[in-house]
């Protein structure tokens, strides 16, 4: 059995709640339905960050780290480097620069993640954050639990309507000879 522990932030104040559960949904359930004292005044709230441990020892102590000043300046980054990303890739087309710090970032937050048995299911959370843009450009490779850059195959050059035949020729690089008239051809 799993404990989850998770982090809600309201958009009402915009401050964050950390609890843990063994069971995240109905806990949920709970908190949107305003039957959990300490955040029903806080509505409406979305589920930020959750991850998972195998007893409630950890559960409990992992709650606590969360709760330090430590532990909301990770869940601070975390989110921020998602939402960063994003506004990136909103706003303009990435550089190259851009992709290798999107790339630096995620990985090293996989890499935290990859030492807890939740794994699979934190990395499900950072892929629900993403926008589509880098959905495009981006993929989490199986082997090595990393994202890497999706290889495109270069474009070819296709012929414009405009262009004439030995412009187009020319472009391609080869020697074509065109002749005169078709009716050269006939004979």
């Amino acid at each position: 059995m799993f404990y989850y522990v998770y982090v809600l932030k309201s958009e009402n104040d915009g401050n964050n709640y950390v609890g843990y559960t063994n069971d995240l949904r109905a806990r949920m359930n709970l908190h949107n339905a305003g039957k959990v004292l300490s955040t029903k005044n806080r509505l409406p709230i979305k589920l930020i960050y959750f991850e998972g441990c195998l007893n409630q020892q950890d559960a409990t102590k992992r709650e606590k780290y969360l709760k330090t000043a430590w532990g909301k300046r990770y869940i601070g980054n975390f989110y921020n480097a998602i939402e960063k990303q994003n506004r990136i890739a909103r706003d303009h087309k990435p550089t190259e620069e851009d992709k290798a710090a999107f790339l630096c970032s995620m990985n090293s937050y996989l890499g935290i993640m990859k030492h807890y048995k939740s794994y699979k299911l934190r990395k499900r959370m950072i892929f629900k954050r993403l926008c589509g843009y880098w959905f495009n450009h981006v993929y989490l490779s199986g082997d090595i639990a990393k994202f890497v850059l999706k290889v495109r195959p270069a474009k070819r050059k296709q012929r414009n309507a405009n262009t004439s035949f030995d412009e187009h020729a020319a472009l391609s690089g080869r020697h074509v000879t065109k002749p005169n008239s078709y009716s050269s051809l006939r004979n």
